[in-house]
């Protein structure tokens, strides 16, 4: 993994308020974006987290629905799917269930090699641990970060 970022957007920023961590991942096949999205008001937090198969472009502050639309109908989206995150030595260790494994066509343990500054690793672990503390109906993945 090359990089990560923590994003949170007002409600009056993009006209929707939440809270995503996006993990930046060169593979052989190319870059992939795996993004931890939260709604960021109690009413928008009902669902849970979900997990974003994130495209290249992002939803902007000041993009219209048809953006948004476009962005939410491009990728895929799991509620829950994570059974598990933890640090291990310079690596993040996900967890993944069946299903999740199965939409995004990843292993069902995904590790990602940390290579980013102290600095974002601080903003990663803090951003990860804040989205994953809500999980859809009551379930949030068992996290050792």
């Amino acid at each position: 993994m090359n990089r990560s970022q923590v994003t949170r957007y007002t409600r009056q920023e993009a006209g929707l308020a939440y809270l995503a961590v996006t993990l930046f991942i060169d593979s052989p096949d190319g870059r992939r974006y795996l993004e931890f999205q939260l709604g960021d008001e109690p009413g928008d937090r009902a669902s849970g987290y979900c997990i974003v198969d994130g495209p290249p472009t992002r939803f902007q502050p000041g993009d219209g629905i048809e953006q948004l639309v476009t962005m939410l109908s491009s990728h895929a989206c799991v509620y829950g799917g994570l059974l598990a995150a933890r640090l291990d030595g310079p690596d993040l260790v996900l967890v993944f269930d069946e299903e999740a494994a199965r939409v995004f066509g990843w292993p069902r343990e995904l590790p990602l090699h940390l290579a980013i500054t102290d600095d974002d690793r601080a903003g990663l672990l803090a951003g990860l641990t804040e989205v994953l503390a809500v999980g859809p109906n009551g379930t949030t993945p068992v996290v050792a970060l």
